[in-house]
């Protein structure tokens, strides 16, 4: 900004007690110019500018006052800024001219204005700029933001009343709201000007002040945020003497949750002032529900999960954003390997007045509720928070309840496992989708993280003699082989079988009883198995790796002479559902030949019988 520098106390401190004079701090380092001065932009990392507008004006009636001189950190030397619009008031104006495109190639760094046309060594005189930046960063609050231009004359009490339209403050939670202004000729010390400001909630205008900014002398040739002086910018003189760029919290009250328009009065007691940019700027909020989905599964048979077990589903939602999320809708498609358990609809929790318990499968009348069971493919949906509605059949997303912020809710449903293979996994993700209330046509939606179960398969069992023939009272080894399948996710445990004998076969006089198991795996303990008994088990059972198995040998007989069939019915775990059985057969009295020579001692040349 422009302006002689002179800080003075009581009655000169104005620009009508000087003549003012241009300030040039660029040392033509750039090109020649009749003056110049500089101000920093810093944004955070990664921002995008959307819009970027450069402001200028002065006392001059020259032919050149449309244009003036812009450096940015990307530009060797200054760039000719022409003002799509000037607006003149006799001989003062303000013109303006949207750089955006400057800007975004300029980024952060240090910004030169220059050649200003203005009125030199004259008195009442004043010539300035600034750089009004719009940006978009991830790092900062959701904002609703509006700048305001013109250019028009205050020079009494009753002042000019700038309706403001077209902005948003948030439907619920606090209501923070910046403003900025731009204009030129508030003079330090000249008292009775202000910038007031009412809204439909706050009907009655209110006087805004700062540290840096009094109630009474507002416009005070002062550039700073937040009552605290701006002295990122060269030459950083307190008193710009015509100049005034601030930007300012408004305090609670006077602008309410909900509101779209308001007015700012700029009057004052006595000197001349003009407007030119207001700025708005209120922190918007929007529903936070969707990293807040927790979902579960709990498997109601207990145990490892087989097939026919019941699992419950359970999935509970909260909003911690400050707006209110609408239309709030879940939908869970039925896991693969699994089918819907008709009436297992719940809504277990939810806030006041809406829809809670058990709720009906279908979504035709008069049946339809805030919950359904729909296929093609299955799935189930239910419409959540206040004011959920009944289904509509050809809109998974329809009529949704609102949750506003600190309210939560959670449903189940209940699916029965099939008859899957062992390691099948089951998974499950839902979505949600809702709106926010302050910007009604932003929509959300996001998957819960994926739940998933794994099926537990039975265990096997296999069963051989060797040798698989035997004569009458010979001897055979009978092996039990009990396994894991290794697509199983977990050990079986208290694997278990009882092997009772056909009639005729027995353990043997040496039954040489044997339990050996692959690496990971534990024998349990051998039942039967003794000298003339009929049979051979384990129990307790065995834990088995996946992958791994155990043999159980015995050494057996059998009499008379048949065909003996061995069958084992199943076997069992106690974390699975229980294996096939197997059989294995063995032969008895199986032919046999005997020989011999008579005599069995002979001369050289003698005969014996074979």
């Amino acid at each position: 900004l422009l302006a002689r520098n002179r800080i003075a106390n009581g009655t000169g401190r104005i620009n009508n007690s000087y003549n003012m004079a241009y300030l040039d701090f660029d040392g033509d380092a750039f090109g020649p110019t009749f003056n110049s001065t500089s101000a920093d932009l810093t944004m955070p990392a990664a921002a995008a500018v959307k819009f970027a507008g450069l402001y200028w004006g002065g006392r001059s009636a020259s032919a050149a006052r449309g244009q003036m001189l812009l450096k940015t950190p990307a530009t060797g030397g200054y760039t000719t800024v022409t003002a799509s619009q000037v607006d003149p008031s006799g001989t003062t104006y303000a013109a303006f001219a949207d750089v955006t495109a400057l800007v975004q190639a300029g980024a952060n760094g240090t910004y030169w204005g220059a050649n200003i046309q203005g009125t030199n060594a004259s008195t009442d005189d004043w010539v300035g700029w600034a750089l009004i930046v719009v940006y978009e960063s991830n790092t900062k609050p959701l904002r609703n933001l509006v700048v305001y231009d013109g250019y028009a004359l205050v020079n009494d009490a009753a002042g000019q009343t700038i309706s403001l339209t077209g902005f948003l403050t948030p439907f619920s939670g606090p209501v923070v709201t910046q403003v900025g202004s731009f204009g030129f000729d508030g003079d330090l010390g000249s008292i009775g000007d202000s910038l007031q400001v009412r809204s439909s909630s706050s009907p009655v205008f209110t006087q805004i002040s700062d540290a840096n900014n009094p109630a009474n002398d507002f416009y005070n040739s002062t550039i700073s945020d937040g009552g605290v002086d701006v002295t990122t910018r060269n030459p950083a003189y307190r008193n710009t003497f015509g100049v005034d760029l601030d930007r300012f919290t408004l305090p609670s009250g006077i602008v309410g949750n909900g509101v779209t328009s308001a007015d700012i009065l700029i009057n004052t007691g006595g000197e001349f002032y003009y407007p030119v940019v207001l700025t708005w700027a209120t922190d918007i909020y929007v529903p936070v529900i969707t990293p807040n989905i927790v979902k579960t599964v709990t498997d109601l048979n207990g145990g490892s999960l087989q097939a026919g077990d019941i699992l419950r589903w359970s999935i509970s939602l909260s909003n911690t954003g400050l707006d209110t999320g609408t239309n709030l809708v879940l939908v869970d498609p039925i896991p693969a390997g699994t089918t819907y358990v008709p009436g297992s609809l719940v809504i277990n929790t939810a806030p006041a007045g809406a829809a809670l318990g058990g709720m009906n499968d279908a979504i035709a009348a008069p049946l339809n509720d805030q919950a359904d069971f729909r296929t093609g493919p299955n799935r189930v949906v239910f419409r959540l928070g206040t004011g959920g509605g009944t289904g509509n059949p050809a809109n998974d997303q329809a009529n949704g309840g609102n949750l506003a912020f600190g309210q939560s809710t959670s449903i189940q449903f209940d699916t029965l496992v099939n008859n899957v293979v062992a390691g099948t996994v089951i998974s499950n993700s839902a979505t949600i989708y809702y709106s926010g209330q302050t910007l009604s046509t932003q929509s959300f939606s996001a998957a819960s993280s994926v739940v998933a179960t794994v099926v537990l398969g039975a265990p096997t069992i296999a069963k051989t003699f060797t040798p698989a023939a035997i004569a009458v009272g010979g001897t055979a080894q009978l092996k039990v082989t009990i396994a894991n399948p290794a697509s199983n996710p977990s050990d079986l445990t208290g694997v278990s079988f009882t092997d009772n004998f056909p009639s005729g076969l027995t353990v043997s006089s040496s039954p040489a009883v044997n339990a050996t198991c692959t690496p990971g795996s534990t024998a349990g303990t051998v039942t039967g198995g003794v000298a003339a008994g009929s049979s051979i088990g384990m129990s307790p059972g065995a834990t088995i790796a996946p992958g791994g198995s155990c043999d159980i040998t015995v050494n057996v007989t059998a009499t008379p002479a048949g065909v003996y069939v061995n069958t084992i019915n199943a076997v069992t775990a106690t974390n699975a559902t229980s294996g096939a059985g197997v059989s294995a057969t063995l032969t008895t009295g199986k032919l046999s030949i005997s020989k011999s020579f008579t005599p069995s001692t002979v001369r050289a040349g003698q005969v014996a019988s074979l």
